[in-house]
């Protein structure tokens, strides 16, 4: 009488567990991937809304307040700088363009990115 084996010889065994490895492997860098975009996503969300803040608050100024001269102006925060260039409006003298734009670091890459607003405030109460 033969006696048959059963089970799996070690080349099997080997091979399975190195498609295993390459299979987990791309699964988890999946993740990582995901991890990456979901941390700058919302980086670049806490940034526009930083964004906002500042723009806010120089609308909320006198329309002849230092902060809104016509010029560049630039300030620098904890964890991020803005420049802001305020224009005369060619088509209505009384009216103030402001082009804001905030810098930040990209935690992950280190590569600086940036948010573009822009708004105007007049001498007109509105």
């Amino acid at each position: 009488m033969k006696k048959t084996k059963k089970g799996f010889t070690l080349v099997e065994m080997i091979i399975a567990s190195a498609l295993l490895a390459v299979a987990l492997s791309l699964f988890v860098s999946t993740f990582v991937s995901a991890k990456k975009s979901a941390v700058f996503s919302s980086r670049k969300i806490t940034m526009l809304n930083a964004a906002r803040g500042e723009l806010e608050q120089l609308v909320a100024k006198n329309y002849t307040d230092p902060e809104l001269n016509i010029m560049n102006h630039s300030a620098v925060k904890s964890d991020y700088r803005f420049e802001y260039v305020v224009t005369r409006n060619a088509a209505f003298p009384n009216v103030k363009d402001i082009h804001l734009t905030l810098y930040w670091k990209n935690p992950i890459t280190t590569v600086t990115s940036t948010v573009s607003l822009a708004t105007s405030v007049g001498t007109a109460i509105h």
